[in-house]
């Protein structure tokens, strides 16, 4: 995948120089919502008890210092057997055996995409660790409410393996509720519940790559974490399909990574953020400036939000790396 660069016209916090720029179109010209294949949004709840064994691993790029705390993850060879060796969920219907066979397709091929039957999630993309790596580090000074006990209201949409909430809960940021969402229930499954058992369970003994084997239990799964998958237009506050995904009505932090590479996940993912983000705090978009290829990109994220009116935008954070910018929008209530 090859990709250019854009300016968002949004302020600056953070720059780096020596990439061209390319305009590219407007909002306006974004993909309607109806175009898009809608997936029902329902709760995904893990094993409620029941012994688990896991390969994990300390994610490289997340180690400490200099974040507080290291973040872990299931290894990805792990994953790849699991994928290799179980059957689809059970009870599954014909969208489940769509689900397994393009899962597996994306484990042992080399797309991690197929539009609106697997949209990712098994393999960590650079933005969310960029993500993680921010928000650790800023989290307490972004939002105080994380230094008070009633702790954090958290929900990450299209979370995959949920590295940026995995930093905030390994650094012990105090939680109230974390919301993770992603479109396919089977990456809860495969990836981000394991994550979280993971974050919430001592370190094994590590061998020389940083790997380990994890004896744990399902019943060790915190309290305050729910899971929720399926299309974001069900997510929306106020839509009646969404009245039992156990969600609450608002969130002191939302947070998405490389989740507008699709010109019509937009609107939907935005209309969500602006719902549920609660007064005085903050909702955090991480993606790279442009997907070329793809059609989505950074500043028609921020046009549609200007659009929209709802919110504030700006740039926190942006780097450069290998000739593809990255950058963290933070968006804030009016």
């Amino acid at each position: 995948m090859f990709f250019n660069f854009v300016d968002a016209a949004v302020p600056q916090a953070t720059t780096q120089e020596g990439t061209d720029e390319t305009q590219l179109p407007r909002a306006a010209q974004l993909a309607p919502v109806a175009d898009r294949p809608i997936r029902p949004a329902r709760p995904y709840t893990p094993p409620s008890a029941g012994p688990v064994l896991l390969v994990a691993e300390i994610v490289p790029e997340l180690t400490s210092p200099p974040l507080p705390a290291p973040v872990r993850r299931r290894h990805f060879a792990d994953v790849k057997f699991a994928v290799a060796s179980r059957d689809p969920l059970p009870n599954g219907d014909d969208e489940d055996q769509d689900d397994h066979a393009a899962i597996h397709d994306s484990v042992f091929g080399a797309s991690d995409l197929e539009k609106g039957v697997f949209e990712g999630g098994l393999k960590t993309w650079e933005c969310a660790s960029d993500l993680a790596k921010w928000i650790a580090s800023a989290v307490t000074t972004l939002l105080p409410a994380a230094n008070n006990g009633s702790g954090l209201r958290i929900l990450e949409l299209g979370c995959g393996s949920a590295l940026p909430s995995l930093a905030l809960v390994s650094a012990h940021v105090p939680i109230q509720r974390l919301t993770l969402q992603d479109y396919n229930p089977q990456v809860l499954d495969l990836v981000t519940a394991p994550n979280v058992l993971l974050a919430a369970s001592p370190v094994g003994d590590m061998d020389e790559r940083l790997t380990y084997e994890a004896n744990l239990d399902w019943a060790d799964m915190p309290g305050w974490v729910n899971f929720v998958s399926g299309d974001w237009s069900h997510m929306v506050a106020g839509d009646a399909t969404g009245d039992d995904l156990q969600l609450l009505p608002q969130y002191d932090l939302i947070m998405t990574s490389e989740t507008i590479y699709e010109l019509s996940s937009t609107p939907p993912l935005l209309a969500v953020i602006e719902s549920r983000l609660a007064p005085g705090g903050v909702a955090l978009v991480a993606a790279k400036s442009v997907y070329f290829g793809v059609g989505g990109s950074l500043s028609d994220f921020v046009d549609l939000v200007v659009d929209r009116g709802v919110l504030k935008a700006r740039i926190v954070y942006t780097v450069v790396t290998g000739g593809v910018r990255r950058e963290i929008l933070e968006l804030t209530c009016k």
